[in-house]
């Protein structure tokens, strides 16, 4: 697959860049006039339920004033999520420095919807949740090492 004719795939790189520069104006952009947009990462962060633009122009804002630095990248794509008018399926890395000079580190799962708006493809709907082991770690290390790692997979599965 060529991801960058991909409109999900420019979607989201796009998202982190504009998330991790802090360019609220460029991320903004990137949604829908009625967006859906949720973020659950872990109990020391603060989760966010938007559904208007300035909600989360409000949140993104008064979330980057409380850590030093975060950065937000895309580590794979599911493939087979990205047929047109699909939900699609990511993996992402969260990053974050607090304003203690501690860092934190989540595996998130990220699900998008795409919309075609005035021409343009926006995001519709997009919701994070922390990535859970089993399926979800396999999918963000096998793109990671560019490996295929069904044998260390089955071996964590069996030890449980």
């Amino acid at each position: 697959m060529n991801y960058n004719e991909c409109p999900a795939y420019q979607l989201l790189e796009s998202f982190c860049q504009s998330y991790s520069t802090r360019n609220i104006t460029n991320l903004t952009n990137l949604f829908t006039k009625n967006p859906i947009f949720q973020f659950e990462c872990n109990s020391s962060t603060k989760s966010m339920d938007c559904h208007t633009l300035s909600d989360i122009r409000k949140e993104f804002l008064e979330s980057w004033k409380k850590s030093e630095k975060s950065q937000l990248s895309l580590a794979s794509i599911l493939e087979n999520s990205v047929p047109k008018g699909s939900r699609t399926i990511a993996y992402f890395r969260y990053i974050k420095k607090d304003t203690n000079g501690l860092f934190h580190l989540a595996h998130l799962k990220g699900t998008l919807i795409c919309k075609n708006e005035d021409s343009l493809w926006h995001i519709a709907e997009l919701r994070f949740v922390p990535a859970i082991y089993g399926k979800d770690v396999y999918h963000f290390f096998k793109n990671i090492f560019n490996t295929n790692i069904k044998t260390s997979h089955k071996k964590i599965r069996e030890s449980r």
